[in-house]
């Protein structure tokens, strides 16, 4: 049979005959699985659990999920999510019901909510959201590729298991082109925040992604989106725009004031300040206090 092997890292010790009534397709991280001709022997099993996460597209009110000592019947044209850990059971019929269930690897899944600012955690057994066009085509788009396997359908049916997951992770969160901004501003906010406490510390690019729990590549592209200046610029600018406050103090002396503000020497500091403002730290100083005095 086909593809057994990534099928059961997905579901479990299920069986080809098991399959038998079941069309699918499956990739390394993904699979779709419908049945057509009869019930799926593996779904049928009491109490079973998957390695990955599922979320069942139902079609109809034929599709019984027997779970947490109940029974349900979701809505049509619902999807409806089991983690990875949840024991369930589809209950035995002499009808077919029409569903197709999404079965997505837990570490995937998890890397990309990620990249929407959620944890695992943030899903949960029982989860529902309506099905959508966008995503019935892509998953009929990643079946015909699986099905057809014409050259390079490996490499669409992993552009495939990203677009289903995040289609999926949008329509569970009600995620939108607006609202993703507004996931993303936050987590710039949070980063904008931890440099202004810790400016004088040595900070990294993906010390700041870090805490935006954004990937060091995505969290730079989208600073820059929000803040006009790359994380580099920014940083430079917090550091300058403090030392420019200590000069006016006139508390501490040079060495001090760049160690304060996070430059690793003196010398450092004096090049980026007479660079940015076309004056030195300490004619910055002088003529200030002068000015003072007037």
């Amino acid at each position: 049979m086909k593809d057994l092997d990534k099928i059961r890292a997905l579901v479990g010790c299920i069986t080809a005959e098991q399959l038998k009534y079941v069309d699918y397709a499956v990739s390394d991280r993904v699979g779709v699985f419908m049945p057509v001709a009869g019930q799926c022997g593996y779904a049928i099993t009491k109490k079973h659990t998957h390695p990955a996460w599922s979320f069942i597209f139902c079609f109809d009110s034929r599709c019984r999920i027997q779970f947490r000592g109940e029974i349900l019947v979701p809505d049509p044209s619902t999807v409806f999510v089991l983690s990875n850990s949840e024991p369930h059971q589809e209950l035995p019929s002499d009808t077919v019901a029409r569903y197709i269930a999404v079965l997505i690897n837990t570490q995937f899944l998890q890397q990309q909510l990620s990249e929407y600012n959620l944890a695992l955690d943030a899903l949960s057994s029982g989860m529902t959201c309506k099905i959508n066009q966008r995503l019935v085509d892509a998953l009929k788009e990643f079946m015909t590729d699986y099905e057809e396997a014409a050259p390079g359908f490996r490499q669409l049916l992993d552009a495939g298991e990203l677009k289903i997951t995040h289609l999926l992770i949008r329509q569970l969160f009600g995620i939108n082109r607006n609202s993703t901004k507004f996931l993303f501003r936050m987590s710039i906010t949070r980063a904008l925040e931890y440099l202004n406490a810790h400016y004088g510390k040595k900070i990294s690019v993906e010390d700041l992604a870090c805490v935006a729990n954004l990937s060091t590549s995505h969290f730079s592209r989208v600073f820059k989106e929000q803040t006009s200046m790359s994380p580099i610029e920014y940083i430079m600018m917090i550091r300058l725009d403090c030392a420019k406050r200590m000069l006016r103090a006139n508390e501490k002396t040079l060495s001090e004031i760049a160690l304060d503000c996070g430059f690793n020497s003196s010398s450092y500091f004096y090049q980026c300040f007479t660079r940015e403002f076309n004056i030195s730290p300490s004619d910055y100083r002088k003529n200030f206090l002068a000015a003072e005095k007037k």
